[in-house]
């Protein structure tokens, strides 16, 4: 199987901007145009070799998961390393295919509206409808992927987006979704009582984990005096300088004691 039959291939849907060839190098999807092309017309991106392999394998993992329907969080994690690595197309372009739902604020006719894509469902359809609620299809330039797309639009109130999340959940539970704040798995919102019960479990577990260590910590040391107990039983009141403590009668006597070795060492 040749490269243009490959499955990111087909996933990054570009062609060469020059020759009409299918692309699905890093370097080659960023610029639409592949590296003959390039070298040719003298355009590049000006990216590492390093971050080009990197963002190449990255590319080929989710080209995997989105052709299996197995793209999860974890997985879309790694468009932000395509984006950072120097790839913003690319990473639009997974962004787009790899969640089958978008919910999206975009300006339509001097307003704020939401824009939602969703896998066509005739009681998702029947369920989302809403006052003020119409299709249209977005020009090819807000796709990555060059077509343009059904979205439902609805009105950028509180009551619509209710509508819209209740029946996202009833109808595409569990499947990947980009919003505004990013990529997330359709699910039921929590409740209060959930929220508080979540939050009574984490204190729980926080005392309990602090208790843990508190029981692990051994206890302080005691000491009879300030710098600890001289090797006489006494307690010290200093320390010589290689750190021993000594009470003041011993510390005397090693004082005695080193100035007698220095003096013997001298006379020696």
């Amino acid at each position: 199987m040749g490269y243009e039959d490959a499955t990111a291939t087909k996933i990054m849907a570009t062609n060469c901007a020059c020759c009409g060839r299918p692309l699905v190098d890093a370097k080659s999807v960023e610029t639409g145009m592949g590296p003959i092309c390039r070298k040719k017309y003298g355009y590049g991106v000006d990216v590492s070799e390093d971050a080009r392999k990197r963002a190449n394998a990255i590319i080929y993992a989710l080209a995997v998961a989105v052709s299996t329907d197995s793209v999860t969080l974890e997985s879309m994690e790694s468009v932000s390393e395509l984006r950072a690595l120097g790839f913003p197309l690319i990473a639009d372009i997974f962004l787009f295919n790899g969640a089958s739902i978008s919910v999206e604020v975009r300006e339509h006719e001097g307003e704020d509206r939401y824009f939602v894509r969703a896998p066509y469902d005739p009681d998702f359809n029947h369920d989302s409808w809403f006052k003020g609620r119409f299709g249209v299809k977005c020009p090819a330039t807000l796709t990555p992927s060059k077509k343009k797309v059904f979205h439902w639009t609805f009105p950028k109130t509180q009551a619509a987006r209710e509508r819209i999340w209740a029946a996202l959940v009833k109808h595409h539970a569990g499947r990947m979704a980009i919003g505004p704040n990013g990529p997330f798995v359709v699910a039921p919102l929590k409740t209060a009582a959930q929220k508080k019960a979540e939050a009574e479990q984490s204190e729980v577990a926080a005392q309990s984990e602090a208790e843990a260590e508190a029981a692990n910590v051994p206890a302080p040391a005691t000491h009879s005096g300030k710098y600890g107990k001289c090797w006489c039983g006494q307690p010290a009141t200093t320390r010589w300088m290689d750190g021993t403590p000594y009470c003041d009668e011993c510390y005397e006597g090693r004082c005695d004691g080193e100035q007698m070795a220095s003096l013997a060492g001298d006379d020696a």
